[in-house]
């Protein structure tokens, strides 16, 4: 990409800028390869350009993100090249997850729904990605909650983790968790609900045989994102040997709160469940009630619910 041949050698800064708004990390990396005044322009801007680029994404980080390309998942501030990197990343695992493995993400046949035909599919798919994303957001949290680590969340404390409670969660970071689980829309809670029960029900079918495996397998995905998912579908051999220790911290703190050792606030899961009571307006915890017409109502829309 020659910015003589593109003819933006003499272009007033404000067009450059424009243009590189719209352009992906490989891209802008190119084009700041081939001239180095509109290399320093670019790099001048960094937070301006990246701030435009957050309205590519279906929903913006609330604050500072974990990066999630490797074992080490180190701390990207808001507004830079390195978090729109990591978003751009995020967004192509979740399309390839949501893709590949149709034995977890059945979309023609769901839990809970009937066939769903292509125009409901589509649909679906879109309320599973922004899912992801809202995954994604809550763990984020851990990072913007203060006294949490400074620089990077280093995965060897996990991989010995050998009974430690997980590292990404204290109680300060679950209620600031699960104030924001709570503050979601019906819509955001029913897309939640509907991702973690094909993952639930996925990984049963295809991995693990029991309850409980499938409830800690929900409560990962909600407490680690696509980070978590990837590692258990697709990362190299050292994110799959992280995922089981993810899978085992997360079922200590579970055991823990079930058997009153832990003083810390319920599963995110729970509280998932809690919030769609909530705005379903569904009687007394305990008391069961219907999730079916909601989910329908939001995946196949009001003229067929």
């Amino acid at each position: 990409m020659d910015p003589k041949r593109l003819g933006l050698e003499a272009a007033p800064n404000e067009i450059i800028l424009q243009i590189v708004e719209h352009m992906d990390t490989e891209t802008r990396k190119r084009f700041m390869a081939t001239n180095k005044g509109i290399s320093k322009l670019i790099e001048a801007h960094e937070r301006s350009i990246s701030s435009h680029r957050m309205d590519n994404f279906i929903l913006a980080p609330l604050k500072s993100i974990l990066s999630s390309h490797d074992n080490d998942r180190h701390i990207l501030q808001e507004n830079t090249f390195a978090m729109v990197q990591e978003l751009e990343l995020r967004d192509r695992r979740i399309d390839h997850i949501l893709r590949e493995y149709p034995d977890i993400f059945c979309l023609s046949m769901p839990p809970w729904l009937p066939y769903l035909n292509p125009e409901q599919q589509a649909r679906l798919l879109l309320i599973l990605k922004r899912a992801l994303y809202q995954c994604d957001r809550i763990s984020d949290i851990a990072v913007n909650v203060p006294g949490q680590p400074n620089s990077q969340v280093v995965s060897s404390y996990l991989a010995d983790y050998d009974c430690k409670p997980d590292p990404f969660i204290n109680g300060s970071v679950r209620l600031q968790q699960v104030k924001y689980i709570m503050s979601l829309s019906l819509e955001d809670i029913a897309g939640l609900f509907m991702l973690l029960s094909m993952v639930g029900f996925g990984f049963t079918h295809c991995c693990i045989h029991s309850f409980e495996c499938k409830t800690v397998f929900e409560e990962s995905t909600l407490r680690h994102g696509t980070w978590f998912l990837w590692a258990q579908l697709r990362g190299g051999p050292g994110l799959q040997e992280l995922a089981p220790c993810i899978l085992s911290a997360s079922r200590k703190e579970l055991h823990d709160w079930e058997a009153g050792v832990s003083s810390e606030p319920p599963g995110l899961k729970m509280t998932v469940v809690r919030r769609f009571r909530e705005l379903a307006h569904a009687k007394a915890p305990g008391v069961p009630f219907d999730w079916v017409p909601i989910l329908k109502k939001v995946v196949i829309g009001d003229d067929e619910a």
